[in-house]
């Protein structure tokens, strides 16, 4: 049976193994990141108490839609959402807006941060970030070129789990951010054996940052899902 790891946190395992696991294939799950709360909520309140004033509320994960639900809920101002414009980076994050029945989500042709950021309407000048306090600086940059006045609030905090550990090797990997990259490369001792290994990525961003690692057989899906992603692994292998 063919083994591929899986290098995320406790959930994205789950998720991504037991979508590997309905094609056939035996998942290595690794988990290398935890996701907590901003270390105080002041700046998260104070945003989501004044969310009128925002033309645009952008959430670039499906993690930072569930930590930014769950304290509107904390602060009792859910219905006020409702007038809210959200975009969001692809159909899994908007989805998790959707059933919170938020139904008006931007999502861009590509789905990937930097063209949600060259493709968000000009309806209005104010935009509100919420996102991982590692999050890409490219975003803020390119909104401001393009005229928007843009905070940037941290939503949840990505941690990277630096225990040391050896893998077994496997016959592919799956890398489903920049910072999953970066994690597996801190704590795996024997990465150096698994760099020619075919590294399946879920879109541009994630595999330059596993081309910088040093992997040299990266492959993206068509579209930058991870059902696509794992259609993709179906082709190679089977």
């Amino acid at each position: 049976m063919v083994k591929i790891l899986v290098a995320r946190s406790s959930e994205g395992n789950r998720t991504l193994a037991s979508m590997l696991e309905r094609e056939g294939f035996e998942p290595i799950a690794v988990d290398v990141l935890s996701f907590l709360p901003p270390s105080r909520w002041d700046k998260v309140d104070s945003v989501i108490n004044s969310m009128n004033k925002f033309d645009w509320v952008v959430l670039t994960s499906a993690t930072g839609v569930s930590f930014f639900l769950k304290r509107v809920r904390e602060v009792g101002r859910r219905c006020d959402l409702k007038n809210v414009s959200f975009a969001a980076v692809g159909p899994k994050t908007a989805a998790c807006l959707e059933r919170a029945g938020l139904k008006k989500v931007f999502i861009p042709s590509k789905y990937t941060t930097e063209q949600l950021a060259k493709e968000l309407p000009k309806k209005g000048k104010n935009v509100l970030l919420l996102r991982s306090n590692i999050a890409s600086k490219e975003v803020v940059k390119i909104l401001k070129k393009r005229g928007f006045d843009v905070i940037n609030v941290v939503i949840y905090r990505t941690l990277k789990k630096y225990n040391s550990v050896s893998i077994e090797v496997p016959d592919g990997i799956v890398f489903g951010s920049p910072s999953e990259v970066r994690a597996l490369s801190s704590i795996c001792e024997n990465l150096d054996k698994m760099k020619s290994l075919p590294a399946f990525c879920i879109g541009p961003v994630t595999r330059k940052e596993a081309e910088i690692a040093g992997f040299r057989n990266t492959i993206i899906p068509p579209n930058y899902t991870f059902d696509s992603l794992v259609e993709q692994i179906k082709r190679y292998f089977l």
